[in-house]
C-alpha cells in the first residue's frame, strides 16, 4: 500500500504465494538524498528462499497447464492495468531518477507489449522457472525481461535492486491480482552471492530453468563456481577459462550508438535521439552519435534548437526533461565521460554541471564508458560503411566485442537491410538494431540485445530460431 510516498510490501504476497518468512526491512531512498526513505521492502531470508523456489516450480507448472486463450486474456487484463496503474511513478521516479513525465509513457509501451500477447506468446513448453537479476530496472529493463518470460510460458522470480525496485514490485502486483506466475525477492546486498548461487543451483541446475543476468561478465562465474574462486582468488587468467555454464543467459554488455544517414527525416532523428537519453542511468544510453557528413549541420542545427529546451529539474515536476543530479553524483557518474569527451572533441553546448552537452569529435575513449547523463557526442562519417568500421573498431573493447544497441535513422531501404545483413553475418558489433527508433525503444519486434529471450524462454529449437 502507499501511504503519504511510502510503501511496505507484504512478505507473504511476495516472496512467494505460499511463504511469509520475511524477516528485516530493506529501505530505497532517494536518488538524490539516502536520508530519505521512500519504500521499505522485506529483507529475505535463506530458509524463505527455498520455499520462494518451490513456488517458482508450481507457478510454472500452473501457468503451462493454463489454456493458450486464457493466458491471452489474462496478459491483456494485465495490460489494461498497467496502462491505468500510475501509483509507483513518483517512487520510481524518486529511486531511479526517472523524470516522472515518461513513466506514463513507458507504462503504456509496456502495456501495448502485453496487450498484443496472442502475436507474441509461444506455444512451447516453456524451459521452467526464470530468475532475473538486473541492475538496472528503469522502466524498459525489467519489466521487459519479466514479460518476456511471460510469452514464453515460464514463471518467473525477480531479483530487484533494493534502491529502486519498484517497476518490478508494480508487475508483481498486477500478476498478484491476476494470477500471473511472478514472484519478487528483495535481500541485503551482502548476501548477494550466497543467494545469487543457492538461486542458480535449485532453479536451474535442479529444476532447468533459466538464470537472467545484466552487468558485470565475471558476475556469472562468481555465481556458479564460488568453491573454485574462493581457490583461485583473483586470477585472471584462470577466471576467464571457466565457461558460462548451461541454464545461464548473461547480458553483460553496455552502450548504445547511434546513426544518422543522409536520407533520414533529420526532425525525427533528432526526436528519436533526445528519448535515448531519458533514462541516461540505463544501460542502453549511447555513447556516440555518428552522422553523415551530408545532413551533419542541418542535423546539428536541430538538435542544438531542441536541447535548449529541454529543462532539467526534479523528477517529479512534469515539466523536467532530464533529472537533476547532485555533486557528489555528477563527480562519480557523468564527469569522468565529459572530461574525456573534451578532451576529444569541441563543445558547442552546454558541459557544466546539470547541463546537457553537444560535442564534435573523434571518441574512441568515450566508448567503453557510460555517460549516466545527455552528453551528446557526434563524430561524422563519410558513409554507412565507414560507420560499421567506427562501431566495429570501437565496440572491440566491450566485454562480448558488441555494443548493446544500434539506432539507425534512415529512408533509404537500402541502408536498413545492409546493417541488417552485417550484423545477421556477425560483421557488425551491436547484438541489436532499431529503425528509425530510440535506443530505450519498447518494440515487439525487437529482441532484447543479441537473443530474443521469448524464444529462448519457450524452449524453441535453435535451428527455429536462426531460420
Amino acid at each position: 500500500m502507499i501511504c503519504n510516498n511510502h510503501i511496505y510490501c507484504n512478505g507473504n504476497s511476495l516472496i512467494s504465494p505460499e511463504s511469509s518468512l520475511s524477516e528485516g526491512i530493506l529501505y530505497s531512498k532517494d536518488y538524490l538524498n539516502n536520508s530519505l526513505i521512500i519504500g521499505e521492502f522485506p529483507n529475505i531470508t535463506l530458509k524463505a528462499l527455498m520455499k520462494s523456489m518451490g513456488g517458482a516450480r508450481k507457478l510454472h507448472r500452473k501457468w503451462n497447464e493454463t489454456e493458450k486463450e486464457d493466458k491471452i486474456d489474462i496478459l491483456c487484463s494485465a495490460g489494461k492495468m498497467l496502462e491505468r496503474k500510475s501509483d509507483y511513478d513518483s517512487p520510481i521516479a524518486l529511486s531511479g531518477g526517472f523524470p516522472i513525465k515518461y513513466l506514463a509513457k513507458a507504462r503504456s509501451e509496456i502495456s501495448q507489449y502485453l496487450k498484443s500477447a496472442e502475436e507474441l506468446i509461444k506455444e512451447y513448453p516453456g524451459m521452467g522457472p526464470v530468475f532475473a537479476a538486473t541492475s538496472v530496472t528503469t522502466p524498459h529493463v525489467q519489466p521487459y525481461v519479466m514479460v518476456e518470460a511471460l510469452l514464453g510460458n515460464c514463471s518467473i522470480t525477480i531479483k530487484g535492486d533494493k534502491d529502486e525496485p519498484f517497476s518490478a514490485y508494480l508487475l508483481s502486483e498486477i500478476g498478484q491480482e491476476l494470477e500471473l506466475p511472478i514472484q519478487f525477492i528483495t535481500y541485503d546486498s551482502k548476501e548477494k552471492s550466497r543467494f545469487a548461487h543457492e538461486m542458480y543451483k535449485n532453479l536451474c541446475v535442479d529444476a532447468g530453468g533459466h538464470f537472467v543476468l545484466m552487468g558485470d561478465p565475471k558476475t556469472p562465474l562468481k555465481i556458479a563456481y564460488p568453491e573454485i574462486l574462493e581457490k583461485i582468488g583473483n586470477d585472471e587468467t584462470l577466471l576467464s577459462e571457466l565457461q558460462i555454464p548451461k541454464g545461464m543467459i548473461t547480458y553483460t554488455d553496455h552502450g548504445g550508438i547511434i546513426y544518422i544517414h543522409k536520407s533520414a527525416d533529420i526532425k525525427s532523428a533528432v526526436r528519436g535521439t533526445l528519448e535515448s537519453y531519458q533514462f541516461p542511468m540505463a544501460c542502453k544510453t549511447p555513447v556516440e552519435i555518428l552522422v553523415d557528413h551530408e545532413v551533419m549541420e542541418e542535423y546539428r542545427s536541430i538538435l542544438l534548437d531542441n536541447i535548449k529546451k529541454l529543462k532539467v529539474g526534479p523528477v517529479t515536476d512534469t515539466e523536467t526533461d532530464i533529472a537533476e543530479l547532485n555533486s557528489t553524483q555528477w563527480e562519480a557518474l557523468v564527469d569522468p565521460f565529459l572530461r574525456t569527451a573534451k578532451g576529444n572533441g569541441k563543445i558547442i553546448y552546454g558541459g557544466d554541471k546539470n547541463q546537457p552537452a553537444v560535442i564534435v569529435g573523434f571518441f574512441e575513449d568515450n566508448c567503453v564508458m557510460e555517460p549516466h547523463w545527455p552528453t551528446l557526442c557526434l563524430e561524422s562519417v563519410e558513409s554507412y560503411a565507414e560507420a560499421v568500421e567506427k562501431i566495429n573498431h570501437h565496440g572491440i573493447n566491450h566485454s562480448r566485442k558488441s555494443y548493446l544497441d544500434l539506432s539507425i535513422f534512415y529512408k533509404d531501404l537500402l541502408v536498413g537491410s545492409y546493417f541488417e545483413s552485417m550484423r545477421r553475418k556477425n560483421l557488425l558489433a551491436v547484438h541489436t538494431i532499431h529503425d528509425n527508433l530510440p535506443t530505450l525503444t519498447v518494440n515487439p519486434n525487437i529482441g532484447h540485445e543479441n537473443t530474443i529471450l521469448r524464444d529462448v524462454f519457450s524452449g524453441k529449437p535453435y535451428f527455429d530460431r536462426i531460420n
